[in-house]
């Protein structure tokens, strides 16, 4: 089973930022990370991006789990939530596509807690205070 943890750091709401992902897979040693900057982002958007760029690279069939702080994803996916939706469409469109061929699951997890989602959340900074 996949691992992904994802988050996002935006300079205003909207405004500069970037997104980031760290994947682990449990036959590799070393994870899987990307990142990516938006000059006029939004949080939520950042973090959409980062989740869809991270699923799109996992290719085997088992099971994900994306970790996450991000109450705004939790709510979307586990209440399925798309007919409220009126911003962001190309990636939710993109996202429910993706969700329909991989078995996702999702957890919450408080960012001054866990390590992981704590050095993805620094990387997303890094990468957005040079955007």
């Amino acid at each position: 089973m996949a691992r992904i943890y994802i988050d996002s750091y935006c300079y205003g709401n909207p405004g500069p930022g970037a997104w980031a992902y760290r994947i682990f897979y449990p036959e590799e040693i070393k994870p899987v990370t990307s990142f990516g900057k938006e000059y006029y982002t939004t949080n939520n958007r950042a973090e959409l991006m980062a989740l869809v760029n991270a699923l799109k690279v996992v290719q085997s069939p088992d099971p994900i789990t994306v970790f996450t702080g991000n109450t705004y994803i939790i709510k979307l996916v586990e209440k399925n939530n798309w007919v409220k939706i009126r911003k962001n469409l190309d990636l939710i469109d993109e996202l429910k596509d993706l969700l329909s061929r991989k078995s996702v699951s999702f957890q919450l997890v408080d960012i001054e807690t866990d390590d992981i989602l704590y050095a993805v959340k620094m990387l997303a900074k890094k990468v957005a205070d040079g955007a």
